[in-house]
């Protein structure tokens, strides 16, 4: 599977091509700004936050490494999987 060459210098975001504009941003803003929100929260309930894990992390393989080590030990310390 090829997916052609990685551009060393990708093209900046502009207005034109992020998914909301700026206006629609600050037409939200200016909504928020000015109107109520609690109502419509009334039925909702507070949900403690779990940890979050990146899955994606890019890393040289000699720091991938060390960092799986320093999970080894850390797991072997504390006595929780790895």
């Amino acid at each position: 599977m090829s997916f052609g060459p990685i551009s060393e210098n990708p093209p900046k975001a502009t207005a034109e091509t992020l998914p909301d504009p700026a206006g629609e941003q600050d037409d939200l803003a200016s909504h928020y700004d000015t109107h109520d929100t609690s109502t419509d929260m009334e039925h909702g309930h507070r949900v403690d936050a779990q940890p979050m894990q990146t899955t994606s992390l890019r890393l040289p393989t000699d720091l991938a490494q060390i960092n799986d080590r320093l999970a080894r030990i850390e797991a072997a310390i504390t006595q929780r999987p790895v």
